[in-house]
């Protein structure tokens, strides 16, 4: 199905969110929202180093380029296509780089920072790669349901 701007949605293997660029966004890059506009959810480079960072900012993967104050789409699930990935090797997970703004990286995160794992690369060209994107979140422990650990200090262990 044609979508905005040439991007093509593969109907029942892709899953895109239409987005408002507050800045400009290049395809390939991890989003996340920064607000709204009206009824539009407002996306940007994602930065999970800003201050007060939640998972829930995360929105996925431009799947095109758009310019600020336009839309477009990110893609939650499926490939993204178009994108040099010579850095990479097939089968390559992908994770939000936590030390570049909108980067993805093959290095899993330290210990304390978020862990959004997001696609795998399958195919490798420096004009026509592609990666699959299927996000994993995985919560920081004051996110998780059925946890009260008050206010935790170091050494303090919890258990079920």
């Amino acid at each position: 199905m044609g979508l905005v701007d040439g991007t093509v949605l593969q109907v029942g293997q892709e899953t895109h969110l239409l987005i408002k660029a507050a800045n400009n966004i290049t395809n390939g890059k991890a989003i996340m929202a920064v607000g709204v506009d009206g009824n539009n959810i407002l996306g940007d480079i994602c930065d999970t180093s800003i201050s007060g960072w939640i998972n829930d900012y995360f929105l996925g993967i431009a799947t095109q380029d758009i310019a600020s104050g336009d839309f477009g789409y990110v893609t939650l699930y499926g490939k993204v296509r178009d994108l040099n990935t010579t850095s990479y090797s097939i089968g390559d997970v992908l994770w939000v780089d936590n030390n570049n703004p909108g980067e993805l990286t093959t290095t899993h995160p330290d210990v304390g920072t978020p862990h959004i794992k997001v696609a795998a690369v399958t195919v490798v060209s420096d004009v026509a790669g592609e990666i699959l994107i299927r996000m994993e979140i995985y919560p920081f422990l004051h996110e998780l349901s059925d946890v009260n650990n008050g206010t935790p200090v170091t050494g303090d262990v919890i258990r079920f």
